[in-house]
């Protein structure tokens, strides 16, 4: 049995290096300093067609910050025609009356999120940089005029883990649909600004998603809120490893390059956004066929082949192993590790 998709189901597109804000969270911010040449508009629309063709279910563009690529609305659209289900993600800064009117009229309303990490502009400002609260607070409010009602995605930080209630009450006043709640990986700006410093201890995180349960009721057919799993708790306390089958075993787990994947602005592929070294490129779309990275290379089988009976360390002994797969690798390679090895920030033992 082949443990090989033949396409992604989801593939992340990076449309430009240049942003206008200085993230202290900014998990590409190492990747932006390349004297490379970024893709084409040609070469992306090329790669829609591919995908289009693979029968690739969605696309997620980003950046650094997609408005500042030209035309990037268009090249929206462009991939929307070709049948393929279409997002992205902005800072919110860029959000004009015209470019509200576009998101209208390609229809990419219901895939856009925007970055909002304060409630007020003290404490977002200080996390993205001086006027940026005010340009998204009415970058949301010219889409509502036209009848979008946004995703928010906020950061959990040590400089706004106590804010992150009042962020999800003015996501409400302000009339957004989602919050989307996401947790600090170790990378990127984040390690340069210091990561033991911007990440909340277990404890503040654990109360974080008390709360958010709270919340979550609290604005239910409001307001959805969805956060990531830094906890580890099992989703199913009364999960049976029985019950998996030999498919759910080889695409459980970290979904890198078994189901999603990584271009970048240069046109290198990877499994993961947070794995960006050399030894963990499969290629670049400029020198070689997407679908022939996809299905030959060899660090994308490396990550196929990272199954609930390869995982080393602790995770191997864990009851949940079927339904986890080790956690997050990307964990384990930044402390040295192998993509085997368990997830090195997870606390729990449940053996």
């Amino acid at each position: 049995m082949t443990n090989t998709l033949s396409a992604p189901t989801e593939v992340a597109i990076e449309v430009t290096k240049n942003c206008n804000l200085k993230c202290v969270q900014c998990f590409s911010w190492n990747s932006r300093f390349s004297d490379d040449e970024v893709l084409s508009f040609i070469e992306l629309k090329s790669l829609g067609q591919k995908l289009s063709e693979m029968k690739v279910f969605s696309v997620v563009f980003s950046g650094g910050e997609p408005f500042l690529r030209e035309n990037f609305l268009e090249l929206c659209d462009f991939y929307s025609k070709l049948d393929i289900d279409v997002g992205f993600s902005t800072n919110g800064t860029f959000l004009d009356d015209e470019a509200c009117r576009k998101v209208v009229q390609f229809n990419l309303g219901r895939g856009l999120q925007i970055s909002l990490d304060g409630s007020c502009e003290e404490i977002h400002d200080r996390i993205r940089g001086k006027g940026s609260f005010k340009k998204v607070i009415q970058g949301i409010r010219n889409l509502v005029k036209y009848g979008v009602n946004p995703s928010l995605a906020t950061t959990v930080l040590t400089y706004n883990i106590n804010d992150i209630e009042n962020v999800i009450n003015l996501a409400s006043f302000e009339q957004c649909r989602h919050v989307h709640i996401i947790f600090l990986m170790p990378a990127g700006n984040a390690l340069n600004r210091g990561y033991e410093n911007l990440n909340p201890n277990d404890e503040q995180i654990d109360n974080l998603i008390t709360l958010l349960e709270k919340l979550k009721n609290k604005f239910k057919g409001i307001l959805s809120i969805d956060w990531g799993n830094s906890s580890h708790t099992p989703p199913y306390p009364e999960f049976n490893a029985e019950g998996f089958s030999t498919i759910d075993k080889l695409f459980a787990g970290c979904p890198a390059g078994k189901t999603k994947i990584l271009i970048d602005a240069f046109g290198n592929v990877y499994s993961c956004d947070i794995l960006r070294t050399k030894d963990m490129c499969a290629g670049n779309i400029k020198h070689h066929s997407f679908e022939k990275i996809w299905t030959e290379s060899t660090i994308l089988k490396t990550f196929r082949d990272r199954t609930p009976d390869k995982i080393k360390g602790k995770c191997s002994k864990c009851k949940y192993l079927n339904a986890c797969v080790g956690g997050c690798p990307a964990y384990s390679v930044i402390d040295g590790y192998d993509i085997f090895h368990g997830d090195t920030s997870c606390k729990r033992n449940y053996f």
